[in-house]
């Protein structure tokens, strides 16, 4: 699986190797460059614009510029002396080599004839807001036709995504080594552009957050027995609706067209049973065909192999206690969420249960405010998962899945996913992960994949403008079939 890293890993990484194998920064700048040079070489790129920062980012745009011009290349450098002696090194060769193609960096302007623009303005390690000075700059570079990023795009904050308050919207962004966790979180995706890993050779030490994949997916289900029947595969309970929100419930369970079975279903679990409100049940007959549909009342009942809970509830206190006393595996969700928050102390009772926050209902449940939270996502989930002994699912354009000890991510997805509904649908497929005896961290990773993936084959043929929940929970038995076949 691929990883991203933080900005202190990397700059433990690069640290490590110098001194572990001896390699100087110098080769490993020149290493950088000669990744980006092969990158712009296979392009149809005449005339070029490299705008240096004084810091080691700069100091890969001028080996880059030099690389560039050696092959007679039309390019043209604006840039700020560099702080660091690596940096200064190619400055230093390039002013002298080809001074008419150097100008400092506040003479830049005027760049929307050229036919690409390479950022190598800051680096990994910026924190905090920008000054005009710098925010100047990037606005320039933004005029570009073509931008390239070198590592991540100017402006971007490599850990959280934040842009401060600007950032370079780049076209293409070359990751130097490891993929940072700010390419994909927050503002990441809108800012980065394409992305392309180059290996130049650096150790990476530290935490990795692996990248949800097919192959996890794949790992994640368990061979299937011919000799087994329908309870082989576990019961899975949608606990959902009020009197006044009766098409959550739905949502969650909708998977086909033709048949509206059940998502839940969809993805491998036996049984499935829609638990909502005594006096709606005959608002469902004929709506829903391959679920079971009971009232509240009679959750006792049955004996579940997981349950989703909180979708349109309301507050209904009473309920979810029902739920925390219930001897199976949980997903909290919604509603549900909601009455957490109010009394944590239930917390106990959820103990290896999967919670599916988004960032304003994770503020309620970890009384942080949501500023700080978008500031160190991961680690204040990681911190809170920890705490309460829960899998985190924490809501994103990139989610974030932890259970404290390991951290994973899904980049998948699109804003398409972005409507109300859409997480009833994940809740639904997790529990249906979850009544197969699928671990609790992997269903909720693999729910959040296949969910997302889903959501980028419908903008194949449907705009993101006009997915519903309900698409999602109709092709998800596609998507899945794809994988693990």
């Amino acid at each position: 699986m691929e990883y991203a890293i933080s900005s202190e890993s990397m700059r433990l990484s690069d640290e490590n190797t110098i001194k572990k194998y001896g390699v100087s920064a110098i080769a490993l700048m020149e290493r950088a460059a000669h990744a980006i040079f092969n990158v712009i070489v296979n392009g149809n790129y005449n005339k070029i614009v490299v705008v240096c920062g004084s810091g080691n980012n700069g100091g890969d745009g001028y080996a880059l510029a030099l690389q560039l011009l050696d092959m007679h290349k039309n390019v043209k450098v604006f840039g700020k002396i560099p702080k660091t002696d690596a940096a200064k090194h190619y400055y230093d060769i390039l002013v002298n080599k080809y001074k008419n193609s150097y100008s400092e960096i506040s003479a830049l302007k005027d760049i929307e004839n050229y036919d690409l623009v390479v950022d190598c303005l800051l680096g990994i390690g910026i924190k905090g807001d920008l000054s005009k000075e710098y925010i100047n700059y990037i606005n320039i570079i933004n005029t570009g036709k073509f931008i390239i990023s070198c590592d991540i795009a100017s402006g971007l904050n490599s850990d959280n995504g934040l842009i401060s308050p600007v950032a370079v919207k780049a076209d293409l962004t070359i990751a130097i080594q490891s993929y940072k966790t700010g390419h994909f979180l927050l503002d990441g995706k809108d800012y980065c552009g394409k992305l392309q890993l180059c290996d130049i050779g650096i150790e990476i030490i530290g935490e990795k957050y692996y990248i949800c994949n097919d192959d996890f997916v794949k790992n994640s289900f368990l061979p299937r027995k011919n000799n087994s029947h329908k309870g082989s595969f576990g019961r899975c309970g949608i606990v959902a609706c009020s009197k006044n929100f009766v098409g959550a419930g739905i949502l969650a369970t909708e998977s086909n067209v033709s048949i509206m079975g059940e998502c839940t279903m969809r993805v491998g679990s036996g049984y499935s049973y829609l638990f909502v409100p005594d006096k709606m049940i005959s608002q469902l007959w004929g709506r829903v065909t391959h679920s079971c549909v009971y009232g509240h009342s009679e959750l006792k009942n049955h004996k579940l192999d997981s349950i989703a809970f909180g979708m349109g509830i309301g507050e209904n206190n009473k309920l979810f206690d029902t739920i925390c006393n219930y001897n199976c595996l949980k997903v909290i969700d919604a509603d549900g969420l909601n009455m957490l928050s109010k009394n944590m102390s239930k917390i106990e009772k959820l103990k290896g249960s999967v919670l599916t926050p988004h960032v304003m209902e994770f503020s309620r449940l970890a009384k942080i405010d949501i500023e700080n939270i978008l500031i160190n996502p991961i680690e204040i989930a990681k911190s809170f998962a920890k705490k309460y002994n829960v899998i985190l699912l924490l809501k994103g354009s990139t989610t974030i899945v932890t259970d404290g000890d390991k951290t994973c991510l899904n980049i998948s997805g699109n804003s398409g996913l972005a409507k109300g509904g859409s997480g009833d649908v994940l809740s639904g497929i997790i529990a249906g992960l979850l009544a197969q005896k699928i671990k609790p961290f992997n269903a909720a990773l693999v729910a959040s994949y296949i969910a997302g993936i889903t959501a980028e084959n419908l903008s194949k043929t449907n705009s993101v403008y006009s997915i519903l929940p309900l698409d999602i929970a109709k092709e998800v038995g596609n998507t899945l079939s794809k994988i693990i076949l």
